[in-house]
C-alpha cells in the first residue's frame, strides 16, 4: 500500500506527520493534488468552504479534505497548520450545516511547540444519506472543482441509497458462492485453492459500469502475464511458460477464464485454473482458483504416497495472491477507478477432493506432507479456511507476510508443533520477483 492509500485507508491511530509528508509529495509527483476529485487542500479555516467541499465528496466518491495545507506552494512547504482554536470551530460549524454527514476528524501535529496540526477530514460517500444539502445547495465533485448539481445527478444522488433488486444484467448480487460454487464440472479435482476478494467502486463507476470487449481481453492477458497454471501444485517448475487463458463464460456484468497445464513426464497431473470477475452493486468481485486434477487412478495412488510439501502451499498461495490482486488492479484501471480504492478482506479455502471416482472424502494429511512435525492432536481436517485479511494486492512484501501468516495458522489448526523455524526459511520463489 502506498502512502497515497494509506491516508485513505489506515486507521485514524496510524496517521502522522511522516505518512502525511508521503502522502503530499507522492499526490504531487502524480499531479493529484490540483485536478482531483478526492482531495481538496484548504489553507484557510473557512467553516462554510470547508462544509461545502464535505457536502459535495459525500455526494460524490468521498475523499478527504486537508485544512492548513497551502495549494500554491510545493513540497513540504505547504504544510502550515491551523490552531486548536480554529479546529472547534470548524468542527462546530461541520455539526451546524451538514449534522447528518460528518466527516471522521483527524488532527496531525505540525513540529513545533505552537499546537498548530494538519485536519484530516475523512469523507465515506457509502456512508451518508444522499443527497447532502448544505445551506440549501446541492454540491458534488469534478476533478479540482465542487460545483452545483443539475436536476439529473440530484436525482440519482435520491435513488442511489436505494438497494437495486437486481444489477445491471438481471444477475443476481452474488455471482458466485465462493467456497461452493462448481467450477470443474466433469473432473475430478484431487486438490483446490480458492482465493477470492472484492474492491469497493466509487458509485459515479459502479452504476455505469461493464465488462466490454476490451476489458475482458485485458483481463485474459493479465492472467497470461502471470504464475498461473504453471506454476501451481506438482506443475511447479523451474522454467516459467506462458499459458492462454480462454473465455468460457460471459455477460456485461461478470465472466469466467479457464486455463490449464497439461501433465509432461514429470508432472502426471493437470492443473486446472478459473477467474471469475463479477461487477456487484457497488463492487468488483474477483475470485481465483486452481485445482490438482486426478489424471487416472494410477495418478491418485500416487498422491497418496508422495504428498505434496508443504513449500508447495507457501508458492500456491502466494501465486493466487499475486495474480487476484493483479486482476484487480487491472480490471479497476479498466473501468477508470483512477483514485484510490478501498480494498475488501481477501480470503482463501484449501479443499481436498476424492479418490478418484470414489466417494471417499479427502483430509489435508492426504494431500500435503506432515510428518515432519509432532502433533497435538490427532485430528485431520477435510478442508481449510484461511482467515479474512486486507488483500495484499500484488505488493510482493505484503504477499510473503500474509503467506507465512495463513501457514502458520494452518499448521497451529492442523495440530503440528516445532514449525516456526521451518517457516522462516521459506521465500517467495524467484518466479514470482522476476514478474
Amino acid at each position: 500500500m502506498t502512502a497515497y492509500e494509506d491516508l485513505f485507508e489506515l486507521p485514524a491511530s496510524e496517521l502522522d506527520l511522516d505518512l502525511l509528508q508521503r502522502f503530499i509529495a507522492t499526490a504531487e509527483a502524480a499531479n493529484a493534488l490540483a485536478e482531483s476529485k478526492v482531495i481538496e487542500l484548504k489553507l484557510k479555516p473557512s467553516e462554510k468552504k470547508i462544509a461545502e467541499a464535505v457536502a459535495a465528496f459525500s455526494n460524490t466518491d468521498g475523499g478527504v479534505v486537508l485544512v492548513g495545507v497551502d495549494e500554491k506552494k510545493h513540497g513540504l512547504e505547504r504544510i502550515v497548520g491551523i490552531s486548536a482554536q480554529q479546529q472547534d470551530g470548524i468542527v462546530a460549524q461541520l455539526h451546524d450545516l451538514i449534522p447528518t454527514a460528518m466527516p471522521e476528524v483527524i488532527p496531525i501535529a505540525v513540529p513545533g511547540d505552537t499546537g498548530q496540526r494538519v485536519l484530516v477530514l475523512r469523507i465515506n460517500a457509502d456512508a451518508v444519506e444522499h443527497p447532502v444539502v448544505v445551506s440549501g445547495k446541492v454540491l458534488v465533485r469534478i476533478p479540482g472543482h465542487t460545483v452545483p448539481a443539475d436536476r439529473d445527478t440530484i436525482l440519482r444522488l435520491v435513488q442511489r441509497d436505494q438497494a437495486p433488486t437486481t444489477p445491471l444484467g438481471g444477475l443476481s448480487q452474488s455471482m458466485f458462492s465462493a467456497a461452493n460454487c462448481e467450477l470443474w464440472p466433469g473432473k475430478v479435482p484431487l486438490l483446490e485453492l480458492r482465493t477470492w476478494g472484492s474492491v469497493r467502486l466509487p458509485a459515479s463507476v459502479a452504476d455505469h459500469a461493464w465488462f466490454g470487449t476490451a476489458v475482458k481481453e485485458l483481463a485474459a492477458n493479465t492472467l497470461a502475464d502471470g504464475p498461473l497454471p504453471d506454476q501451481l501444485w506438482n506443475m511447479s517448475t523451474k522454467k516459467f511458460r506462458r499459458h492462454p487463458w480462454l473465455m468460457t463464460d460471459t455477460r456485461s456484468t461478470w465472466f469466467r477464464l479457464e486455463s490449464e497445464a497439461r501433465p509432461d513426464l514429470t508432472h502426471p497431473n493437470p492443473v486446472l485454473t478459473a477467474a471469475q470477475a463479477q461487477i456487484g452493486a457497488q463492487d468488483l468481485q474477483v475470485l481465483i482458483a486452481g485445482a490438482l486434477v486426478a489424471q487416472d487412478e494410477n495418478s491418485v495412488e500416487d498422491l497418496k504416497q508422495h504428498p505434496l510439501p508443504i513449500e508447495l502451499l507457501h508458492e500456491a498461495l502466494a501465486a493466487t495472491l499475486y495474480v487476484h490482486g493483479s486482476l484487480c488492479r487491472s480490471l479497476a484501471a479498466a473501468l477508470e477507478v483512477m483514485e484510490p480504492l478501498s480494498w475488501f478482506p481477501v480470503s482463501s479455502q484449501l479443499m481436498p477432493g476424492k479418490y478418484g471416482t470414489y466417494d471417499e472424502p479427502r483430509l489435508l494429511d492426504d494431500v500435503f506432507d506432515l510428518k515432519h512435525w509432532d502433533r497435538d492432536t490427532t485430528n485431520q481436517l477435510p478442508s481449510h479456511v484461511f482467515p479474512r485479511a486486507v488483500s495484499p494486492r500484488a505488493d510482493l512484501e505484503a504477499i510473503s507476510a500474509l503467506t507465512l501468516e495463513w501457514l502458520n495458522l494452518f499448521l497451529l489448526d492442523v495440530g503440528a508443533r516445532g514449525f516456526e523455524a521451518d517457516l522462516e526459511r521459506l521465500s517467495l520463489p524467484a518466479y514470482l520477483k522476476s514478474l
